[in-house]
């Protein structure tokens, strides 16, 4: 079912409709080096063909999962032979091409320059990561995106109604005995919705053996797809195998005594008209009907899109950590779904989680920390899929909590300046006296212990480094327990001043 002109290809209207680049390259035969990023399933290879076939170009095609320097080498001479004998161009396709190393990589640019072979690669990895910047500025980059439901709905129609490469009846040169002409039902108002029809020229074709599927099994099979169309036609087939033949359905009898009310009979003297089908009552007792519970069988366990270390994986953990930092619990809990329905270790998720307490929720409500810990604690004891109620009862609490980064800018800050400053030694009065000698050094001589100070607090005592400045690294917000902390640190900076002024 692959598409063999650029008339059949669905989706990617951003990049074929009209008007478009790549579209007008392809329509003036102007073939580039292009790399085509984006899911499977979403025409990466198809694009290349066809680009190809526009060109009249010769098509090598090569998998980098297999290949090496050699046979690029091989593929380089052979775009030579074909310029000095057929006087036309190659296209060199590198499918998975990010999985070339750099040498690999270097190996064709060259004759990527001097015009011996156009390079188009297909990589379902961002190619900012993927490739060296030698072939991304030699390449444009076309980014490929899933397919729509609409989409995916009108590929599994034209599979049910392809005769010829998918999996409706071919057509026969005689219309079967008895076979009225009726008009097409409307998809839109039939609950069933049929595989279309392939005439003969001055004939019909047959219903036999031909594939029916319920609307909602029809809604069920795209989204199971998933933006995928090799998916898609996969499962379709599969479907396929397993569709349950239909009772048969026979028209009522037509004659003198039929009325022309609703449930009167067709006209068999009457001729066809323009839009109408051949629908044969002995040939639909000989078809099969993909429903409902046949498909939920066929696409039971399989799971969305993810792809762990890829740009799917890391898209989806952004969203979920910016949905939990933004306070929008519903949303983080379908980011959740969607990595655990994707097949995400569920302890990964944990561990991020507890990042997310202390990131983005800190002592704005410390509790946030606790229930990431339980939850943690939780899916280790449970396992799956018992311990990821724990998870999303996490994800919603550290939504809905009070928000602040304070000690996460404050934690960078000090970082940051530790490594300015290098080695500063520790000021004698707090360090540690453990020994005769060390006292005799004068170790923890003048320290001031807090608690017998009032209110707990040696106003005015540093603990920096000598001749450091104090600092203020932490600066709590106006949000939850913050507040109440932050009320206190005024308090004793406060006293702080005061001693200060004191001793002046």
């Amino acid at each position: 079912m692959r598409p063999r002109s650029l008339d059949e290809v669905v989706g990617q209207s951003h990049l074929l409709a009209p008007g478009r680049t790549l579209r007008e390259a392809i329509s003036a035969d102007r073939p580039h080096s292009a790399i085509f990023w984006g899911p499977p399933g979403t025409g990466k290879t198809t694009l290349a063909r066809l680009i190809a076939a526009a060109s009249n170009s010769r098509f090598l095609s090569l998998s980098a999962v297999l290949a090496g320097v050699k046979d690029i080498r091989v593929a380089v001479d052979e775009a030579r032979q074909v310029r000095l004998a057929e006087q036309r161009g190659t296209i060199l396709f590198i499918d998975e091409v990010h999985r070339f190393n750099k040498a690999q990589q270097d190996a064709f640019l060259p004759h990527v320059e001097d015009g011996t072979l156009v390079f188009i690669g297909a990589t379902t990895e961002n190619p900012s990561f993927a490739l060296n910047n030698a072939l991304l500025s030699r390449a444009r980059v076309y980014l490929l995106k899933p397919l729509q439901l609409v989409d995916l709905e009108q590929l599994a129609d034209r599979a049910l109604s392809d005769s010829e490469r998918g999996l409706a009846p071919a057509p026969t040169l005689d219309p079967p005995k008895g076979a009225v002409m009726a008009p097409q039902p409307d998809r839109q108002t039939d609950s069933t919705v049929r595989s279309r029809d392939h005439r003969a020229s001055d004939s019909g074709t047959s219903d036999q053996g031909r594939i029916l599927i319920d609307a909602e099994a029809r809604r069920l099979l795209a989204e199971a797809a998933d933006g995928d169309a090799r998916r898609l036609l996969n499962l379709l087939e599969l479907a396929a195998d397993l569709a349950v033949p239909v009772a048969p359905e026979r028209q009522p009898e037509s004659g003198p005594q039929s009325g022309s009310g609703a449930d009167s009979g067709p006209d068999l003297g009457s001729a066809p008209t323009q839009g109408s089908r051949l629908e044969s009552a002995p040939a639909l007792g000989a078809s099969r009907r993909i429903g409902v519970e046949t498909l939920r069988q066929v696409i039971e366990g399989s799971v969305r899109r993810f792809d762990k270390g890829g740009d799917a994986f890391y898209d989806q953990i952004s969203a979920l950590h910016k949905s939990v930092r933004g306070s929008a619990p519903d949303a983080a809990l379908y980011w959740l779904a969607r990595m655990i329905d994707g097949g995400c270790d569920p302890l990964y998720l944990a561990r991020r989680l507890v990042r997310m307490a202390s990131e983005d929720i800190g002592n704005a409500d410390p509790r946030a920390l606790a229930i990431a810990m339980d939850a943690w604690d939780a899916q280790q004891r449970l396992g799956s899929p018992e311990g990821e109620l724990a998870l999303a009862q996490a994800v919603v609490y550290l939504a809905s909590a009070a928000k602040s980064n304070a000690v996460y800018l404050a934690w960078n800050s000090a970082l940051d300046e530790v490594r300015k400053e290098g080695s500063l030694e520790v000021p004698v009065h707090l360090r540690n006296a453990p020994t005769r000698l060390m006292k005799e050094l004068g170790y923890g001589h003048a320290y001031r212990y807090a608690h017998d100070e009032p209110d707990a607090y040696a106003a005015g005592e540093s603990y920096f480094p000598d001749g450091m400045a104090p600092r203020r690294y932490y600066q709590p917000v106006e949000r939850g327990l913050e507040i109440r902390i932050k009320e206190k640190l005024e308090r004793l900076a406060a006293l702080d001043r005061a001693a200060a002024a004191k001793h002046e």
